[in-house]
C-alpha cells in the first residue's frame, strides 16, 4: 500500500492511496469514502482487490484525514466540489485502456451518484449504503447549515443521526454503523472517524445528496451495482435502494442489487464481509 500526499487544485493537501498488483491489470478502482471516516479503513480490501488483479485507488476527502490533524471544511466548498476532487483524482492516478470503475460508500456513494449521472467517462459504479431524502428536508437542512459557523457542529450532528442507534439492542454509539463489535470499538477509537464537522460541511453534504438525486434522473446507459443492508438506518433499514434501483433500471441502466440480510451501515466492516467481497468481484469480472 503506497501513501502521498497531493495538493489539489486550490491548495487544498489530500492523502492519495494505492495498491497495485503484483502480476497484469485486468482493472482498476477509484473508491470515495464516507463522511467522518478515512481511506485507511479500506486497506484491507484494496489489498484483497490488488491480489486479484485489480488497480486500486483514493484519496481522503477534503474535510478528513487518515493521521494527524483534520481541518475543518470551510464555507466556499460546494457540493461539486467533492466530485472535482475525486474527478481530479482519476485524472491524476488512472491507467490508460484499462477497465474503471468507481466506488462509492454512504457520502461517496452520493459524489458516485452525481458522477455517474453527469460524467460521460464513468460508465460503472459500486454504490453502497446510499439512501434517498426528501428534497424540502435537504434544502432545509442546507439552510440551517448556512446560518450558522461551528468549526465542530455538535447540534447538527446530532440531528442528521439521531435515532439510528435505538434500532440496535444492547445500544451504544456507532451500533449502527456494523454488527462487528470490534469495528464499532476501532470507529469510536479512531480520533478521525465520528467526529462532529463544520456547518460549511452539513451545507455541503446536504447541497450534494440534493444535486445527485436530481441530476441522476438524466442517465439512461451504464451499469451500477447496488449494496445495501437491510438493518442500515441510512438506506431507511433497506426501503429505499431497492425503489431507486428500479428507477435507475425504468431509465435503461443495468441495476443490480445485493442485500446483506440484517447489514448495518459499513457492509466492507461487516461480520459477513466475506459474501460481500465476493460478490463485488463477480460484478468486476462480467464488466
Amino acid at each position: 500500500m503506497k501513501w502521498c500526499e497531493y495538493t489539489l487544485r486550490d491548495g487544498t493537501v489530500v492523502e492519495i492511496g494505492s495498491v497495485v498488483p503484483d502480476g497484469p491489470i485486468r482493472g482498476q478502482l477509484q473508491i470515495a469514502h464516507g463522511m467522518v471516516e478515512h481511506l485507511g479503513r479500506y486497506e484491507t480490501w484494496m489489498k484483497r482487490l490488488a491480489s486479484k488483479g485489480y488497480y486500486v485507488f483514493g484519496h481522503t476527502m477534503r474535510g478528513h484525514a487518515r493521521v494527524g490533524t483534520i481541518q475543518p471544511i470551510e464555507r466556499g466548498v460546494t457540493s461539486e466540489t467533492y466530485a472535482d476532487d475525486v474527478m481530479e483524482v482519476k485524472r491524476l492516478m488512472e491507467k490508460v485502456d484499462v477497465p474503471y470503475v468507481l466506488f462509492g460508500h454512504s457520502m461517496g456513494s452520493f459524489v458516485a451518484r452525481y458522477l455517474f449521472a453527469t460524467e460521460p467517462s464513468i460508465h460503472r459504479v459500486i454504490v453502497a449504503s446510499t439512501g434517498t431524502q426528501p428534497t424540502a428536508f435537504l434544502r432545509a437542512g442546507a439552510f440551517i447549515a448556512s446560518r450558522r459557523n461551528e468549526s465542530h457542529d455538535h447540534l447538527l450532528n446530532e440531528l442528521s443521526f439521531f435515532g439510528f442507534d435505538r434500532h440496535f439492542q444492547p445500544s451504544r454509539r456507532f451500533s449502527w454503523i456494523s454488527r462487528s463489535e470490534a469495528t464499532v470499538e476501532a470507529y469510536r477509537t479512531d480520533p478521525n472517524c465520528g467526529f462532529a464537522p463544520s456547518s460549511a460541511f452539513f451545507k455541503s453534504l446536504y447541497e450534494l445528496i440534493d444535486r445527485a438525486q436530481r441530476n441522476e434522473r438524466e442517465r439512461t446507459t451504464g451499469d451500477v451495482l447496488f449494496l445495501y443492508g437491510t438493518m442500515d438506518p441510512v438506506g431507511h433499514l433497506g426501503n429505499d435502494v431497492p425503489a431507486l434501483a428500479a428507477s435507475y433500471a425504468s431509465r435503461g441502466i443495468r441495476a443490480t442489487l445485493y442485500r446483506v440480510e440484517e447489514g448495518r451501515h459499513e457492509l466492507l466492516q461487516e461480520v459477513n464481509v466475506q459474501a460481500t467481497y465476493e460478490m463485488i468481484e463477480r460484478w468486476l469480472s462480467y464488466g
